[in-house]
């Protein structure tokens, strides 16, 4: 397109094959190695035969107050600057997650049966940087770097590529018991190349593996394709199938929660979803936060939609700065699920505020964290809104109660709110999170007293949508019933 266009500088947003052929997890793919991966938004353009959208910008970007723009931006680099975990997502990205979730116990392992992977190391980031790392890169202006490029150089997986994050690190890895770095490698990139979402892709694969070996699965349903834990090679044979819609992979290709439906034999027991999407690389037993955040996160599982990572080895200064002195013992011990309804909460509403901004969740969530008033001097040096701390929190908590009206009016409750029983019901079997289960219910009855909600239905309150001066919304939803 940029060849046609005759412009190098245009930014294209596409589809692949996946999107074409309406994969339920298909992504959008921006300038190839970026993507928004989760939702089957892939699928809903593909519906739309609509391959690509190519933008041009040609004014530049005015600001309100150049000076003061300019002394704030340099007292934030500053401060992430200063700070080590900056050094650290330079060197190795999110990929250095994969030691840091083996050390708790948070590493979603065979189909999130537990959450330790005995050869984690294999697939670390240590070991892509120093095997397959070919240098850093960062979006615009960002000081951070913690995209990557890799290169296989020889062999059947060989590519040169955007590196994976995390999520897919361990979706494509440790969850289906995955071990061979470079398959991994090259299952990401082609998972870019086709235009899936590699959170789901390997969430759905890992499942049709435990159908596999509990015998719910045959080869005769695999096309003849041998679906043990760690084959590496199924794995990429399976996603161009899937992208294709070819053979096995068309019944993938339906995600996880629909392809149990249709094969039947007990396959639901074993998807990892909620709301009929996939879980990300979170194991919430090993830390309650990720459990709630999951549960009631507006699309289906989303750990992006709270984010809440600062209990997950006790950010005490970030903590009680965030969320108060009061919170901080219980908070800060990712195994309490005491006060994580007010967590998550506060997480979802500030989540919400900076994403409307369109800020980086990584670079204002993870330490050093930004606050409310960083965003706040931000958007009065930026647009020349002055708006008071109140006014932003209550921008978010809007944004939050909006979301949770779309999905009332599509008939989604607190029965919808919930994670599989996996989770809440069977005892990690290993790890640090030994004996650990979700105790969701006491969680989410906190997070809707903290919200405003009615505890039995999780749905808003015709007060609390009042309150936000969104009275249109409660109307309309009591005319619904």
């Amino acid at each position: 397109m940029k060849e046609e266009m005759g412009d190098r500088e245009i930014k294209v947003a596409s589809i692949g094959p996946a999107g074409e052929n309406l994969v339920r997890y298909a992504c959008i793919m921006n300038d190839r190695d970026r993507c928004a991966a989760r939702s089957g938004m892939g699928a809903v353009m593909g519906s739309k035969r609509l391959k690509a959208i190519a933008v041009r910008g040609s004014k530049d970007i005015e600001v309100a107050d150049a000076d003061q723009y300019l002394n704030l931006m340099i007292e934030l680099h500053r401060k992430m600057l200063a700070h080590p975990f900056t050094e650290s997502r330079a060197k190795y990205g999110t990929t250095s997650l994969i030691e840091l979730m083996q050390e708790i116990g948070r590493l979603p392992t065979y189909n999130m049966r537990q959450g330790i992977f005995d050869e984690y190391e294999k697939i670390s980031g240590e070991a892509i940087r120093r095997h397959y790392l070919i240098k850093a890169r960062a979006d615009f202006s960002c000081l951070q770097r913690c995209g990557r490029y890799t290169e296989v150089k020889g062999g059947p997986y060989a590519y040169v590529g955007g590196s994976p994050e995390f999520e897919t690190q361990c979706c494509l890895g440790s969850r289906c018991g995955i071990s061979n770095t470079e398959a991994l490698l090259y299952a990401h990139y082609l998972c870019n190349a086709y235009g899936l979402d590699g959170v789901s892709t390997g969430a759905t694969i890992s499942w049709a593996m435990e159908c596999y070996e509990l015998g719910i699965l045959t080869q005769r349903d695999t096309d003849g394709i041998d679906l043990s834990w760690g084959n590496h090679e199924a794995l990429i044979q399976l996603i161009p199938m899937i992208a294709r819609r070819e053979g096995f992979g068309n019944l993938l290709a339906e995600g996880s929660y629909r392809a149990a439906q249709r094969i039947g034999k007990d396959a639901e027991r074993y998807v990892m979803h909620v709301k009929k999407q996939e879980i990300a690389a979170q194991e919430p037993r090993a830390q309650k936060s990720m459990g709630l955040a999951a549960a009631t996160a507006a699309r289906g599982a989303d750990h992006l939609y709270a984010f809440p990572v600062l209990d997950e080895v006790g950010f005490e200064d970030a903590i009680r700065e965030r969320f108060g002195e009061k919170y901080l013992p219980e908070i800060s011990d990712r195994l309490n699920p005491k006060y994580k309804g007010f967590m998550v909460k506060e997480c979802e509403d500030f989540c919400r505020l900076v994403e409307a901004c369109g800020v980086c969740l990584y670079g204002t969530q993870i330490p050093p964290v930004f606050h409310y008033e960083d965003i706040a001097k931000a958007l009065k040096a930026t647009t020349g809104m002055d708006l008071t701390i109140a006014e932003l929190k209550l921008i978010g908590e809007r944004i939050v109660n909006l979301n949770r009206a779309f999905n009332a009016r599509e008939g989604i409750t607190r029965k919808d709110d919930a994670l599989p029983d996996r989770l809440t019901k069977v005892p990690a079997p290993i790890g640090p999170a030994k004996g650990q289960t979700v105790e969701l219910d006491r969680m989410l009855n906190e997070y809707y007293t903290h919200r405003g909600w009615d505890i039995k239905t999780g749905l808003p309150t015709w007060r609390k949508l009042s309150e936000l001066g969104l009275d249109n919304v409660a109307r309309d939803l009591e005319e619904r019933g």
